[in-house]
């Protein structure tokens, strides 16, 4: 099993099909994927809701105005791919029973298996 937490939303989209079939090479028949990461929107609008949804959230859990700044300037090196094409990507790498198994706004879990 291969498990990755908030870290492939770093890499840029070439980068991020690589690696999916770098881990579904590295699986042994039966193996299994899960990320759980950041998502975009599929449309700009959902792109600006997610967006909007997560300030919302921060800020009313008291988020101080230093530390969202922070928050902010590390989200300018997010990369983040929707997870339509993050699934798509999954499948072109040989993964099968490829699915998303939660999602909130811009946060999902997904993955899939090596075949047996």
């Amino acid at each position: 099993m291969v498990i990755s937490c908030l870290s492939i939303h770093h890499l840029e989209n070439s980068d991020k099909e690589r690696l999916y079939q770098r881990i579904h090479n590295a699986l042994t028949p039966g193996g299994m994927f899960i990320n759980a990461d950041q998502v975009l929107g599929k449309t700009p609008k959902l792109k600006r809701y997610y967006r909007q949804h997560w300030l919302d959230s921060v800020r009313a859990l008291g988020i101080s105005d230093e530390d969202l700044s922070a928050a902010l300037k590390r989200m300018e090196y997010d990369r983040m791919a929707t997870l339509d094409e993050q699934l798509r990507w999954l499948e072109a790498a040989g993964f099968h029973d490829v699915d998303c198994w939660y999602k909130k706004f811009s946060f999902a879990v997904f993955g899939g298996c090596r075949q047996l």
